[in-house]
């Protein structure tokens, strides 16, 4: 079984930029991104559900016509790939942005 080091983190806002905003993941060999959607309880003003994909055909929308998926607030999510994790889109729904808490594990 392989053991991977916390090699960065990221809080992330995500708004409605078109097609989605897109993670800065650090250098080095990242082998998965775990992320939280976060809330009002962890500090932030807004909560909002997601939608995300890994899928670099799809340009992500917050209707979720395209077949993207959804992560509701609270929830945890896992990216396993250097390519997912590089193809990671995601559009807030509705009205209010969202906050993801992201960490990155890899090899130095």
């Amino acid at each position: 079984m392989a053991t991977y080091s916390l090699l960065g983190s990221q809080a992330l806002t995500v708004d409605a930029t078109a097609g989605g905003v897109s993670l800065t993941f650090p250098s080095g060999v990242v082998y998965y991104a775990e992320m939280q959607l976060m809330d009002a309880n962890e500090g932030f003003a807004l909560d909002a559900p997601i939608r995300f994909t890994t899928d670099s055909s799809i340009t992500v929308t917050a209707a979720g016509a395209e077949a993207s998926k959804r992560l509701e607030v609270g929830g945890v999510l896992e990216i396993w790939g250097r390519g997912e994790l590089a193809n990671f889109r995601a559009i807030r729904v509705g009205s209010n942005s969202a906050h993801l808490k992201i960490d990155y594990f890899g090899t130095v």
